[in-house]
């Protein structure tokens, strides 16, 4: 699932879920994330739906 990361400072997450490590930048800020990860990291508030 592709998420886009809402701030501007470079953040690095784990994924609850799967324990995959993402990397979100300003210059980055769509990834795709494990499907099972993305409720939890859309509930940071950092993050919304690509």
């Amino acid at each position: 699932m592709l998420l886009r990361y809402v701030e501007r400072s470079a953040v690095v997450v784990r994924g609850a879920a799967s324990g995959i490590e993402y990397r979100f930048t300003a210059e980055s800020p769509v990834q795709g994330v494990d499907v099972r990860d993305a409720d939890s990291l859309m509930r940071s508030r950092l993050f919304m739906r690509a």
